[in-house]
């Protein structure tokens, strides 16, 4: 649609977007700051590296069935098992729209009784 006044036209159709990006004293200041390190609880004793989780997984004949269950197809709200890096973890679903939970499959030998 163009409107003519006198003898300019103007263009009415033609719009422009923009957009300007703009930091923060505050932004700026907590991008130069390290992350914080992850709090992570130790449990005295259970001091092993992945090579020797891998090593005691692969030991333990309980978790033979669910070492068969990472090729097999799940259904729906099933709980997943599969490996990352030859180290077994479960995928659980919980209620429709929460995220997956991520659990390490402990061996035998090392859960506490």
């Amino acid at each position: 649609m163009c409107l003519k006044t006198n003898t300019s036209v103007i263009d009415v159709d033609t719009t422009t977007d923009m957009c300007t990006a703009v930091q923060t004293i505050a932004m700026v200041a907590k991008e130069s700051k390290p992350p914080k390190p992850l709090k992570v609880k130790s449990v005295p004793g259970l001091d092993i590296g992945p090579d020797e989780l891998k090593v005691k997984q692969k030991a333990d004949e309980s978790l033979k069935k669910y070492r068969e269950l990472v090729v097999k197809p799940i259904d729906d709200g099933q709980p997943q098992f599969f490996e990352k890096k030859s180290i077994l973890y479960r995928r659980y679903f919980g209620r429709r729209g929460e995220d997956a939970i991520v659990q390490l499959v402990v061996p035998k030998e090392l859960v506490r009784k």
